[in-house]
């Protein structure tokens, strides 16, 4: 690597460093500890200080203007600094694109591949190679190590690429961790739809850890969603529809509901919308099996689809988890002896949804699921 190079990437030397694992209990002389030879931590977790610190020592970096930093040490012990490393990432996005479009945070809802690499330089580490990766976002901090000398490099640039998501995204993922909360949200007709994520889902969080009254919850989300889904939000979402053959087959059908939405006739707009999705999906179960699908094997399909695309570690496009969400909300059956007719796709074609569930809330939240299809197909 040439000097110009090397002030690029803001690199340094070290003739020697030794480290092998990380312990991870305490013990006297003598006594077998547990050693990591491998793992991620973030800066919410406990001992994370600790590590860090000893990796600052070890490697004799300041933690006060550490921001990011990628170590690779050789066989020999020598080791590589970079402190501005190249890096080039994998990500889904909300909308189709062109080579050399500007993309900002928003636009992106999963990050998959991290490559320590660019147009000029690859630093990708080589089989033997121990790893330290340290890296910011926001005011959160991850350690990524790797000391087996056994790097697998596809596995390892998807590793790399997950720890990222865990820092970049960490505020939905811990709170979807917890399966109440992702049972909460789901009761009330939510999901961590695509469109949602890296913007308006982050709101939704706020207010169902803030505000336990389900009532109020639901008045603050109606008001904040009649605002931010505009005519215009809502077309933006639409238009990337019409580039699947699935979903412009249907356009003048979608269009009516999405209308009917905009116009806040929501009676007519989940009347409209409910069947489509059946005849999107089940169109395309056939065009692929040559026969009609069963309604289990219709939803059974969607997962199928999402799962083949969306095959990345701990996917944010939530494939199984929607599953779940197809069968408990969208196409969740009714019961009229115990009273239990909630809004759904069956309780609104066989006429049995009370009025005061034709609403706006209900409405956006079958817009999105059908936008959420769109990326499955």
């Amino acid at each position: 690597m040439n000097e110009e190079l090397k002030k690029i990437y803001n690199y340094r030397r070290l003739d020697k460093v030794e480290i092998d694992g990380i312990t991870i209990s305490s013990a006297i002389k003598g006594e077998r500890v547990k050693l990591s030879q491998r793992a991620f931590i973030t800066s919410y977790e406990d001992g994370f200080d600790t590590i860090a610190n000893q990796f600052c020592s070890l490697l004799s970096l300041s933690s006060a203007s550490l921001n990011k930093c990628l170590v690779i040490i050789h066989e020999d012990n020598s080791a590589d600094l970079y402190f501005n490393p190249p890096m080039t990432q994998i990500v889904n996005l909300k909308t189709a694109t062109k080579k050399g479009d500007v993309i900002t945070k928003k636009d992106i809802f999963d990050i998959s591949e991290v490559f320590f690499k660019d147009s000029i330089t690859d630093l990708t580490p080589q089989e033997v190679d121990k790893i330290i990766f340290i890296f910011r976002e926001g005011f959160r901090f991850g350690i990524f190590y790797d000391f087996t000398k056994k790097n697998n490099i596809a596995s390892l640039n998807k590793e790399i690429g997950n720890c990222y998501k865990k820092l970049h995204f960490y505020e939905q993922i811990s709170f979807l961790r917890e399966e109440e909360c992702f049972d909460n949200i789901t009761a009330d007709g939510w999901f961590p739809f695509i469109a949602l994520i890296s913007s308006e889902f982050s709101e939704i969080i706020h207010l169902y850890q803030s505000e336990k009254e389900a009532s109020k919850r639901n008045y603050f989300l109606e008001e904040l969603f009649a605002k931010k889904f505009d005519s215009n939000k809502i077309l933006s979402l639409t238009n990337n529809w019409w580039q699947k053959e699935q979903f412009s087959a249907k356009k003048k059908f979608i269009e009516a509901g999405i209308n009917c939405f905009l116009e806040g006739n929501y009676i007519s707009c989940l009347s409209t919308l409910y069947p489509i999705i059946e005849g999107i999906v089940g169109i395309d179960y056939f065009n692929q099996n040559g026969r009609k699908p069963k309604f289990k094997e219709l939803v059974e399909y969607i997962q199928e689809k999402a799962d083949i695309k969306y095959s990345c570690p701990n996917s944010l496009a939530y494939p199984r988890e929607f599953y779940d969400y197809l069968n408990k909300v969208v196409f969740k059956n009714f019961n009229l002896e115990t009273g239990d007719v909630d809004l759904s796709r069956h309780s609104v074609l066989h006429g049995y949804a009370s009025e005061e569930d034709f609403n706006m809330t209900r409405s956006l939240q079958l817009i999105l699921t059908l936008d959420q299809i769109n990326f499955y197909l």
